[in-house]
């Protein structure tokens, strides 16, 4: 009886050493694949940019200083010159971008907002000459009503 259990034991003992070399195999073989997608994505090259060219204007008068934010693959911004032109200094990758205008009194909040400014822009590969967004300012009613 003392050797049928000491044979257990042994068959016991050597299937655990089997499992835990088969363990250390796949810990491994998992340890070597995470450290190389690390690797590859930290040395990914940065996304392609395209110059992005546009103007602003309110009430046909330019846009000057305000700040046009693109909202999309990437978070972009550029300030509008005198002329209403504006350049993102550094481009844009290509995709669909909400587009806000921001910093300029007098504009209505939706223009500052991407989900209600109603503004749009769409970077294709290559140099991007935006139409001009033409943004309307708030009229003041001045009628008196009457008594």
């Amino acid at each position: 009886m003392a050797r049928a259990s000491s044979n257990n034991t042994q068959r016991i003992v050597t299937a655990l050493c089997a499992d835990v070399s088969h363990l250390r195999a796949l810990l491994v073989t998992g340890l070597t694949l995470g450290a190389a997608f690390l690797l590859a994505g930290a040395s990914a090259p940065e996304m392609r940019r395209h110059a992005v060219r546009g103007a602003v204007f309110v009430d046909g008068r330019p846009a000057a200083d305000a700040v046009v934010v693109f909202h999309g693959p990437a978070r972009l911004q550029a300030t509008v010159t005198a002329d209403g032109t504006f350049a993102l200094p550094d481009g844009a990758p290509a995709g669909v971008y909400a587009v806000t205008v921001q910093g300029r009194a007098g504009l209505p909040d939706n223009y500052a907002d991407p989900r209600t400014s109603g503004m749009r822009a769409e970077v294709r590969q290559g140099d991007n000459r935006l139409p001009a967004f033409e943004l309307a300012a708030p009229t003041v009613s001045t009628r008196v009503a009457p008594r």
